[in-house]
């Protein structure tokens, strides 16, 4: 199941470069910042056709790179769908964890798929705050596996949070099923969310 698992991860890691490239995000949005890919793309542990960045520059504004990137994005006719978020004038409750800025997001049908992809305009110092570095360090291995393994999981309905959730119960606190997950996620994760802390 695991090697399933990697394989699998592996196929949409290949098919989430190319459906970059074909839609030539990386050019569109570099003029409002620079790129930085996070999430499962970024960590090796896609189980599906969502893609998260950072589009990080410090001036102009958020809400000025966001909205000139959403012209350019429309006026390059490679999305069906572009939605504009306003979370840092109406801030989002504090359990989604979102930063305080603009929010583009991106959907195209791609080889069978929907894809999703979700850039967030951020400031270098938002950047620093949420890049998680280690995430990447503790993604290898037997936690690779255990991460993967719990995401098929939450896909399949069994289990319930976020993948950062996912990533911070396995490299952070050594969950690695998910018996042990769901007991984690209802009492630890809880608990950080209620003092604000999510790792």
């Amino acid at each position: 199941m695991n090697e399933e698992l990697e394989r699998e991860a592996l196929a949409w890691h290949n098919d989430a470069s190319a459906f970059l490239a074909d839609t030539c995000l990386v050019d569109l949005l570099s003029p409002y910042g620079r790129v930085v890919f996070t999430g499962s793309y970024a960590y090796g542990c896609m189980l599906g056709g969502d893609i998260d960045c950072y589009v990080v520059a410090d001036d102009p504004p958020s809400r000025e790179r966001a909205l000139g990137a959403v012209e350019d994005l429309a006026a390059s006719k490679k999305w069906n769908g572009i939605m504009l978020f306003d979370w840092e004038q109406f801030s989002a409750s504090l359990d989604k964890g979102f930063p305080s800025a603009y929010y583009v997001g991106l959907k195209q049908p791609y080889r069978s798929f929907r894809w999703t992809v979700d850039c967030w305009f951020l400031t270098e110092e938002q950047c620093a705050a949420y890049t998680h570095e280690w995430i990447v360090e503790g993604m290898h291995g037997a936690s690779l596996e255990a991460v993967l393994h719990l995401k098929d999981a939450k896909r399949s309905g069994l289990i319930k949070g976020s993948g950062f959730s996912i990533y911070t119960a396995v490299i952070r606190d050594g969950v690695v099923d998910i018996d042990a997950y769901e007991t984690w996620w209802q009492t630890v994760w809880r608990e950080r969310q209620h003092a604000g802390s999510w790792e």
